[in-house]
């Protein structure tokens, strides 16, 4: 972990060249050297250990404090523009000592509780509507699944994308830790791909990934996405809910035309991001795909008397630590 913001090493998860492009806005761009003592800085300024409640936008901006929160060790609340009611609820429960996001950061008078070593980050989940349950993510966590996610999807510094998903989002985070260790850029789009403008930047980043859920693919068929330059797309994930058998079809051919690879994903919150990877060469309708490199699945019969027929278990260094409802869970080891 890095909390000198003297030394020249590269802050987790960044691992480009240091004159390489990291990230870009409307606003500008940020290389991985500049990016790095950006939030080194930041974090130092910030001092010892601090609880921050982080809007996560599709900026600069919320990116360095993000990357400041994990150089220093520091513990994030993560949340979105779509989450301001679950922001303040949180911010009742969990009494953070820090607000930061898309115009700055400010103190709350209030010192932080006590955390866990090991905690790293706090995310909501499909079960947090209307309340403020957390899951709590460990630096391992976000390493690990990290790690099996560039592994399996082959990411390397060569590749770019544009954001479609809010970082405030499991699968839209595991998108900026995942290129950004690779040693990629990411172009940080605030737009809808149905937006011309959206497609003004795509042209001009040419992105070689484009992160989607279901109804990102209805976006991109209704937006007529064939008619613009796609040629430099070599890879299309899709994760958030099933793709229907119909799709499934029609975006496989579209793949093999165009000359993309089309791989559907599977994953939690609680597991950090994605769980199972499923690859065009192991297509076959009904399947989630196979385990990340760290994870593991298993049947357990127990469940249903019926032989074949159970519950399905996720293993691994990427399951979360547990859950939190108030800042007294954040002292909890993993469960």
């Amino acid at each position: 972990m890095v909390k000198n913001a003297g030394t020249s090493q590269l802050v987790w998860p960044l691992a480009g060249a240091a004159d390489t492009v990291a990230i870009a806005d409307a606003t500008g761009s940020l290389t991985f050297g500049d990016l790095t003592a950006r939030a080194q800085a930041r974090s130092l300024e910030w001092g010892a250990r601090q609880l921050v409640l982080l809007h996560l936008g599709p900026d600069i901006e919320s990116v360095i404090s993000y990357l400041a929160v994990l150089s220093g060790g520091h513990v994030g609340i993560v949340f979105g523009s779509s989450q301001v009611d679950l922001a303040h609820r949180v911010r009742e429960a969990y009494e953070p000592s820090l607000v930061a996001g898309p115009g700055g950061w400010e103190r709350t008078g209030i010192s932080a509780p006590e955390m866990h070593p090991d905690l790293q980050l706090l995310m909501s989940t499909s079960g947090s509507t209307g309340s403020p349950k957390l899951v709590r993510l460990s630096r391992q966590n976000l390493q690990t699944n990290t790690g099996d996610i560039v592994e399996t999807l082959g990411l390397t510094s060569a590749d770019r994308t544009i954001t479609t998903l809010p970082a405030s989002y499991c699968y839209g985070l595991s998108v900026l830790n995942s290129h950004l260790a690779a040693g990629a850029t990411v172009f940080l789009s605030s737009m809808s791909v149905t937006d011309a403008c959206f497609w003004v930047d795509f042209n001009r980043v040419r992105p070689t990934t484009i992160a989607a859920v279901p109804y990102t693919l209805s976006l991109l068929e209704s937006a007529n996405w064939q008619a613009h330059d796609i040629a430099s797309l070599r890879l299309i994930t899709v994760a958030g809910g099933a793709v229907s058998p119909a799709d499934q079809t029609r975006w496989r051919e579209y793949s093999r035309v165009v000359g993309f690879d089309f791989v559907t994903m599977y994953g939690q919150t609680e597991a950090t991001a994605r769980m199972a990877v499923l690859r065009p060469e192991d297509y076959q309708h009904g399947r989630t795909g196979r385990a990340t490199p760290s994870g593991a699945f298993r049947l357990d019969e127990k469940a249903d008397e019926r032989p074949g027929v159970g519950e399905v278990i996720y293993s691994g260094p990427s399951v979360m630590m547990g859950y939190a409802s108030c800042s007294s869970d954040l002292a909890r080891p993993a469960e």
